[in-house]
């Protein structure tokens, strides 16, 4: 799902995460934090949207995490967790492995 590769994340200013027609972008001013995480949280329900073996996407809650955004392939990590400023919570992953990492360092967390 995640569509922004590391180099367009900052000539976008966003990031950029879509499936069929679901698009979700956020802004790089409203990011408030970024994780790389190597397991989905415990836990995941959906509320709306689709849940399928290689594609979780729409509105879930999870215990840990409340409620929160996906748009990622459940197979396949590590995925980012991200935090906007108005505590918009989304998890965003790819099929491609390396796609969230690359990210995660080219927003500046990890070394």
């Amino acid at each position: 799902c995640i569509s922004s590769a590391a180099s367009d994340v900052y000539k976008r200013q966003a990031l950029t995460a879509s499936h069929g027609r679901s698009e979700y972008e956020i802004a790089l001013d409203d990011i408030q934090e970024v994780q790389l995480l190597d397991q989905l949280p415990d836990g995941l329900r959906r509320v709306m949207g689709t849940a399928m073996d290689t594609v979780q996407k729409g509105q879930y809650t999870s215990a840990e995490l409340g409620s929160l955004t996906l748009c990622l392939d459940p197979r396949t990590g590590p995925w980012l967790l991200v935090t906007t400023r108005e505590e918009t919570v989304y998890l965003l992953g790819s099929s491609a492995p390396e796609a969230a990492e690359e990210i995660a360092v080219s927003l500046g967390t990890l070394p």
